[in-house]
């Protein structure tokens, strides 16, 4: 657990997320000039976490120190189309893939 000398103040969260939403930006930019759809959908990736980010932070959560974000049902899904538009087809024709990746990730069995 933080103490309050080691986090943010709101002023500093935002110019966090003004910064974050620069470097999605220029991802992005740089991404559609390289034209592979799938490392494009890294910027979707970005922009949810920001999306979250900003929740946290009108919620008073720091979100840069303790990493509590606000996630709800509707950010799942869409973090899971990305994944599933980036990875998807090879966690599709390789269910052991897919096992090992749940498994790390969520820690079941």
């Amino acid at each position: 657990m933080p103490t309050a000398e080691f986090e943010h103040t709101p002023s500093e969260r935002e110019n966090m997320l003004r910064r974050m939403r620069g470097a999605k930006d220029l991802f992005y930019m740089l991404a559609r000039e390289i034209g592979v759809h799938q490392f494009l959908e890294f910027a979707g990736l970005i922009g949810e976490y920001i999306i979250i980010c900003e929740a946290a932070h009108r919620e008073g959560i720091d979100f840069a120190t303790d990493g509590k974000l606000p996630m709800r049902a509707h950010h799942a899904a869409y973090l899971a189309e990305k994944m599933d538009c980036i990875y998807g087809h090879a966690f599709a024709v390789d269910p052991e893939l897919r096992r090992v990746f749940v498994r790390t990730f969520l820690g079941e069995p």
